[in-house]
């Protein structure tokens, strides 16, 4: 169970830090991330496709 009072702090801080990320690196930011993350994501699992062969 989670109070009331962490939940609104949580999403406080959140919020607080998306402006500050939006500031540096504009409000596309949070896209251009996951983009990012999704293709380390796929080089891995390249990867480890291909030199899961040699087990």
């Amino acid at each position: 169970m989670v109070s009331d009072w962490l939940r609104d702090s949580v999403e406080i801080n959140n919020r607080i830090t998306e402006n500050i990320l939006a500031e540096q690196y504009g409000n596309e930011w949070k896209f251009r991330f996951y983009h990012d993350v999704d293709n380390l994501y796929a080089k891995q699992l390249r990867f480890v496709s291909k030199f899961s062969r040699f087990d």
